[in-house]
């Protein structure tokens, strides 16, 4: 902390990198599972209301995170120009703090949601024929335990994801050894083994020991 030794700048990086593909994770699944869960579930009246209001308010929030994002950077320029006293002044480490917010808003979060779009869009056509051949031959009950297949795959992975690195370790570990693993879904299952921010309160290894 004393600035006299170079600092690890790889380490950072793969920190940064782990971080991001984690919360990527969320988005991932929502884009494949969502249209899944409500196709099977709900209908494919219900898909296409869905598809319809994420590209709706994903295009509004894209040109959102676009045109704010943009007038961070823009602001920082235009005051680094010489205006409100230019370099070293409070207004330019005002907009360096608004910078570092509008920077990823247009350069990765507001393009970010077109992929997340498609990607929804794709799954549902793909989806459609399979919906409509289920409900024309009355297997409705099918479809409902479709879609709640899909919520619980999404449920797992995202909780999976979610574990410190030492939990999957031992999870991987205990999954090998079948009575062990049986053990530690049946523990999962009983209670909130899981907090929201992925930090265990019921810990597996206690559950299957």
């Amino acid at each position: 902390m004393k600035g006299t030794e170079k600092p690890d700048y790889a380490r950072v990086v793969d920190i940064c990198t782990r971080d991001s593909l984690r919360e990527l994770a969320t988005p991932g699944l929502l884009a494949v599972f969502a249209p899944i869960a409500v196709g099977f579930g709900l209908g494919v009246g219900a898909l296409g209301a869905y598809l319809a209001g994420s590209i709706g308010t994903g295009t509004l929030m894209a040109v959102f995170l676009a045109n704010s994002g943009g007038a961070w950077d823009n602001a920082k320029k235009f005051v680094e120009d010489g205006n409100y006293g230019g370099k070293g002044s409070d207004a330019h480490a005002a907009t360096v703090i608004g910078d570092t917010v509008g920077d990823p808003f247009k350069d990765t979060a507001g393009p970010a949601i077109n992929p997340l779009i498609k990607v929804m869009n794709l799954v549902g056509l793909l989806i459609t024929p399979a919906i409509v051949a289920f409900a024309l031959d009355g297997n409705e009950r099918t479809s409902q335990i479709i879609a709640a297949i899909a919520v619980a795959m999404a449920a797992i992975i995202w909780l999976v994801l979610s574990l410190p690195s030492s939990a999957k370790l031992t999870i991987a570990g205990v999954i090998r050894r079948p009575t062990k693993f049986i053990t530690l879904i049946s523990g999962l299952m009983a209670g909130p083994a899981v907090s929201l921010k992925g930090s265990p309160t019921v810990s597996p290894i206690i559950v299957a020991a």
